[in-house]
């Protein structure tokens, strides 16, 4: 068995695309090899034909961008070996040759994360894969249940408005988004489910309506009635005065 420290990768919908597009299923397979390899092993694939080389050429930059964040991370390579830090020593003069400042570093270095989390964002997932970091988000919870717009009574109706959801989605065929998107697409799908709702609640159902109509009818009736004993009670008074 081949030795990594990596427990996973994103699987892009790029790689998958682009394999679909491979006539040949055995090369599909060197190609899902060298990408698996580059991820895992940090391997360079050699010896492939014109097909497997050009495919994963197409690829190769977002490959190792996605190893290259690994080992930035972790600062090991992919079988656990810390990797060599030019880093100086904290109390070096920041403007001596040599690595930069210490607090130059550290802003570079928020800059990159900031960028990780984009890419991140931008990664199309299975929506249960997204539904299951949004049920655990807490702070995205929060925010949804305080906007003021009354999408949800609390945490579990939210959740449960969710599951709903996600069961549209898998109706029409729409298993893969990216994170941004789905939760965009929920809120907007949250909206619609409440002016639903309301215009249910607004609009009577044909028996409603018809029975509304027989109450109606029958409440002037009633007031008909109610004259004519009025009259009636007049009339006795006169007659007999």
């Amino acid at each position: 068995m081949k030795k990594t420290k990596r427990q996973a990768f994103n699987f892009l919908r790029s790689y998958f695309d682009v394999l679909n597009k491979i006539p040949s299923n055995d090369d599909k397979l060197n190609f899902l090899l060298s990408v698996i390899n580059k991820q895992f092993l940090d391997e360079d694939p050699t010896e492939l034909n014109l097909i497997v080389e050009l495919s994963y050429e197409s690829q190769r930059h977002a490959i190792e961008k996605s190893v290259k964040g690994y080992k930035d991370k972790k600062k090991t390579d992919l079988l656990g070996n810390p990797t060599v830090s030019s880093t100086k020593d904290p109390k070096q003069d920041p403007y001596e040759g040599g690595s930069k400042a210490p607090y130059l570093q550290e802003e570079e270095e928020e800059k990159e994360k900031g960028k990780e989390e984009e890419e991140e964002k931008s990664i199309y997932k299975s929506i249960q894969t997204i539904a299951n970091d949004y049920k655990k988000n807490e702070r995205v919870i929060n925010a949804v249940l305080k906007n003021g717009q009354q999408l949800a009574f609390s945490k579990e109706d939210l959740i449960s408005k969710l599951d709903d959801f996600i069961l549209h989605l898998e109706s029409i065929d729409d298993t893969v988004k990216q994170d941004k998107d789905f939760k965009s697409h929920f809120l907007n799908w949250l909206r619609i489910q409440k002016k639903k709702s309301s215009e249910k609640k607004e609009k009577p159902t044909p028996a409603e309506k018809v029975f509304g109509e027989y109450y109606e009818e029958a409440n002037t009736i009633a007031k008909q009635l109610n004259n004519l004993t009025i009259l009636k009670n007049e009339e006795d008074k006169r007659i007999t005065g």
